[in-house]
């Protein structure tokens, strides 16, 4: 089909805008994580949520953080009012693509809980809802200087390759909209 020069543009348009629109309807159908600030219960880790559980009696009582700690990380309400709710820790995980463990590990011998992380293998496959939007200022072939709107959409990840939507548009008229595949690091 032989398309006339001057549609390009607006057909990169159109291509950019519904990539976006998907990517809002995406986005709007998968779940959420919480809002900075916001606790949530943690999910329990797979390998470990069957195993069968006992009670110790330790000798040395377990060892916890003021109750001003737990205003201090503002958890709810509903902790923060009940004395039988104590924080024994808390820690930062950096952002990392790979899943992580918190694995907080109690000492009868001294009260203290430790707080261990774990990097893990990535999952075989896994839905992945992240996504980027940049605008970009520069050179293109030619010397010509260009603004460039480009938007990307990870969708799933097997093992550590992401596979996902990009589309792109500059100020010339040229536009791309396709999938691809990613590593990050």
């Amino acid at each position: 089909m032989n398309i006339p020069q001057w549609n390009w543009p607006v057909i990169g348009a159109v291509a950019l805008l519904a990539s976006m629109a998907s990517v809002a309807a995406w986005w709007k159908m998968t779940p959420s994580l919480a809002n900075v600030g916001q606790t949530t219960v943690a999910k329990e880790d797979s390998r470990v949520d069957e195993m069968p559980k006992e009670v110790i009696q330790p000798k040395k009582g377990l060892e916890v953080l003021i109750p001003a700690a737990k205003g201090k990380l503002n958890l709810p309400a509903d902790i923060q009012s009940d004395p039988k709710k104590h924080v024994v820790g808390s820690v930062i995980i950096k952002p990392n693509p790979r899943p992580q463990a918190v694995i907080p590990v109690y000492d009868e011998g001294t009260g203290k809980t430790e707080i261990e992380t774990q990097r893990m293998e990535y999952p075989l496959i896994d839905p992945e809802q992240t996504g980027e939007a940049r605008i970009s200022y520069g050179i293109k072939n030619g010397g010509v200087k260009v603004w460039r709107l480009t938007g990307h959409e990870d969708i799933v990840q097997v093992k550590g390759v992401n596979l996902g939507a990009d589309a792109a548009l500059d100020t010339t008229g040229s536009f791309f909209v396709g999938v691809g595949a990613a590593m990050k690091w």
